[in-house]
């Protein structure tokens, strides 16, 4: 590739999501290697979480470019945390997703995979760049699970509109060059033609698991869909809403652009823009801080990672303090605490496939005849088989497509503990709108009381701590 395309991919670096082209890698390829995390379904997709470390709150990082860049990072703070990093769709050992890949799509699917891979709440998230976005999304969308927010050169809302036109010009140019790059790698073009490393202070694994990946179509493609969906989220700017009194860091480099040099941006009116833009994100919190290295450029987690790790323990800290214990009832858990057994997983896996195929009779079966269940929050009681079976038939009777899983399950006495997500498209015509299905996705926990390889109760909570105010304490 030509000097014009690297700068060009160097832009979108800076401006959409500091991912080197990173895409969809198979993990049996023996140039790139296996995951060092887990491949978590998040919906007939996978999503790939490293996590490393064991305190709380759990440090959550979407590094806006392929995980295992943020690893020396993440093995700095995770002494001190848990941390965990992902790949969003499309990007490094994740598989592709739907599109558009707009923010408020990846911040569903981040908290869809910490939850179906049983990380738990509160969260402190870090976002660098597009992940800035993303997990400012997230905050929105779960505020109750957010404990702290570390933005790391993040983007801004208002950005395309204040940045010099030329960014945003170089945006959309690249979309092109990425799709004749994925084209050359199909036809094998690629092969054999060593890319050059994302930075000079990656390690030679990083240094060459890039490499390999960039002989290959799906790095050019995740990025292009990310682009695509950047492009649409700039068509509605506006001011960041507000984050009120979360512990808030932003980590800014004073020379962003020194990064881009070649690209045709006027560097020293956007590095203005640009600081100015990260100082309204402070602002966004009564406790916002910022933390700013002079010497520092866009990829700020190679030209100075302590600073960020600086912000990462502050809101750590300011996050923990601020975690005060409910004033009433038994205090959120930070963790479950076990496991259950291997039969309690296979009854549970068992209920997951009944209730997906909507068979009433095996799904009824698998529950004794004196069995009730306890919606706390609805004060719905089946006391009955046959109250149970016709609320059953009721409940597939609406629905086109359902799925029930549960996850996260431990032992205490002789309950179940189990983190249940229910999901599926409800009939139009059983909600009173014949035509228009309604796509659904709740979550919740429950406690079931097992006898004799069956479920004999279930009571079923939307929030932790009413689960915990009955379990026995520990």
């Amino acid at each position: 590739m030509n000097r014009g395309c690297w700068s060009t991919a160097s832009l979108i670096w800076l401006v959409v999501a500091t991912m080197p082209f990173t895409g969809k890698l198979r993990a049996q390829d023996p140039d790139i290697g296996p995951p060092p995390g887990r491949l978590i379904d998040v919906g007939g997709y996978r999503l790939h979480l490293d996590c490393r470390g064991s305190a709380h709150p759990t440090v959550v990082i979407d590094v806006g470019a392929w995980s295992i860049f943020f690893r020396h990072i993440q093995e700095q703070t995770a002494g001190e945390a848990q941390v965990c990093t992902y790949d969003r769709a499309g990007m490094g050992w994740s598989d592709p997703g739907p599109t558009p890949r707009t923010s408020e799509r990846m911040a569903q699917e981040l908290h869809t995979l910490l939850r179906r891979a049983g990380v738990p709440a509160p969260y402190v998230l870090v976002g660098h760049s597009l992940g800035g976005l993303n997990v400012r999304a997230f905050a929105r969308q779960h505020p109750d699970e957010v404990a702290g927010l570390v933005l790391v050169e993040s983007a801004h809302e208002d950005q395309w509109n204040r940045l010099p036109p030329e960014a945003y010009a170089a945006l959309g140019n690249a979309l092109p060059r990425l799709r004749a790059a994925a084209a050359a790698a199909r036809a094998g073009q690629l092969a054999g033609r060593p890319q050059p490393g994302p930075f000079p202070q990656a390690s030679k694994e990083v240094q060459a698991t890039y490499s390999a990946a960039m002989t290959t179509p799906k790095p050019y493609e995740g990025f292009a869909a990310e682009i695509e969906g950047v492009m649409l989220d700039a068509k509605a700017p506006g001011a960041p809403p507000r984050l009120e009194g979360i512990p808030l860091a932003v980590v800014t480099a004073g020379n962003s652009f020194a990064a881009f040099e070649g690209s045709g941006i006027p560097r020293e009116a956007a590095n203005a823009v640009w600081m100015e833009l990260q100082s309204e994100l402070v602002r966004l919190s009564t406790t916002g801080r910022q933390f700013v290295s002079d010497t520092a450029n866009h990829r700020i987690h190679a030209s100075d990672p302590g600073i960020v790790a600086r912000g990462i323990r502050h809101v750590l800290q300011a996050a923990r303090a601020s975690m005060k214990e409910p004033t009433s009832g038994t205090p959120v858990p930070r963790i479950l605490p076990g496991r259950s057994t291997p039969e309690v997983d296979r009854l549970l896996r068992r209920i997951e496939e009944t209730y997906a195929a909507m068979d009433v009779a095996a799904f009824v079966g698998l529950f004794t005849e004196d069995f009730i269940q306890d919606d706390v929050n609805r004060r719905v009681h089946v006391e009955s088989r046959n109250a149970w079976t016709k609320q059953t038939e009721m409940i597939n009777a609406a629905h086109r497509q359902m799925s029930r899983r549960h996850y996260g399950r431990l032992v205490i006495g002789e309950w179940v503990v189990a983190e249940i997500e229910w999901g599926g498209i409800v009939r139009g015509e059983a909600i009173g709108v014949p035509g228009r299905d309604r796509e659904y996705l709740f979550s919740g926990l429950g406690l079931l009381k097992l006898k004799g390889g069956k479920v004999q109760r279930q009571v079923l909570y939307s929030d932790y701590a009413t689960l915990m105010a009955q379990l026995p304490k520990q």
